[in-house]
């Protein structure tokens, strides 16, 4: 697709924001690309990997130059990276971000920024249980889903053209919502199973720790595949949870329903009923599967 920025700013030096900055590297999408961060042992890590680096405190020196500029951190650092850098960005210039949760996000963007840039929320649908720059992977986004959710939805503006523009020169899939529609869709797709794997580790924990038993050593696959998620950065996933705590409390309580349901059968000894739910789910689980869903 070849260049498609002239100057671009990554802000966060963890696994998203340096995943993209290598991928965004290989495709020539950015001339030149400056990876921000408020770590300097992490700035040292990323300069060992060829990038250009700048501290988070020096950062109105690079934006005002800047026409990309990609907010990488967690969802809670946005208004302290907005604080920082709004007031010199580049007339002109086009701000997205990576986050998991868009409505409270936009509406900060919308607030902070100056009507002389735009912002296009956008959401990588990417990543895993690891952290850090050294985690980072340049065909991490290849092959995934990239949720864009525009200020306005119709007529779809150039600026929104253009972020689309980028994810897919990465190789990724663009799908476009709205940001209610985004936040209570990952609310059960993402942000619920992340909350239940953190659960049903603190479980095991107590458990383990009341018993007595090396639960670990009795563990099978299923349990560390289900627990892996139970491993992602806390910073990231708290914000994520109080920032789109509303629709995670409401996938949580239809959770709970179906979690009692499923107890009820199994305390009351109905087999039956239990082996025709589970067949039931099994056959739908396997269809999700054949549409490269779940």
């Amino acid at each position: 697709m070849g260049v498609l920025f002239k100057h671009g700013v990554i802000i966060g030096g963890g696994l998203m924001g340096t995943s993209l900055a290598l991928a965004l590297r290989e495709r020539g999408v950015c001339e030149r690309l400056v990876m921000v961060d408020r770590e300097s042992s992490v700035l040292s890590l990323l300069r060992g990997m060829g990038m250009e680096t700048c501290l988070m405190g020096d950062i109105a020196g690079v934006v005002g130059a800047c026409d990309l500029v990609v907010l990488a951190v967690p969802v809670g650092c946005y208004g302290e990276v907005l604080r920082a850098c709004a007031s010199h960005l580049k007339g002109g210039a086009l701000v997205t971000d990576v986050g998991s949760v868009k409505g409270c996000v936009m509406k900060e963007m919308a607030s902070s920024l100056p009507s002389s840039v735009s912002y296009v929320p956008s959401h990588p649908l990417a990543g895993t249980e690891n952290s850090g720059p050294m985690a980072a992977d340049s065909t991490l986004y290849q092959g995934r889903v990239c949720v864009v959710t525009p200020v306005a939805l119709a007529p779809i503006s150039a600026s929104d053209k253009k972020i689309m523009a980028l994810w897919e020169a990465i190789g990724m899939d663009v799908l476009l919502m709205s940001s209610q529609d985004h936040d209570v869709l990952l609310a059960f797709s993402s942000h619920l199973p992340h909350v239940i794997a953190y659960a049903l580790t603190m479980c095991i924990r107590e458990r383990g720790d009341e018993k007595g038993h090396d639960i670990e050593r009795v563990s099978g696959g299923g349990l560390k595949d289900f627990t892996r998620i139970a491993a992602s950065d806390s910073v990231m996933w708290r914000d994520i949870f109080l920032a789109n705590r509303a629709n995670v409390c409401s996938a949580l309580r239809d959770f709970s329903r179906t979690l009692r349901a499923l107890s009820t059968l199994i305390e009351r000894g109905d087999g039956a009923s239990i082996e025709s739910t589970l067949s039931q789910l099994r056959h739908f689980k396997r269809s999700l599967d054949d549409k490269g869903g779940m």
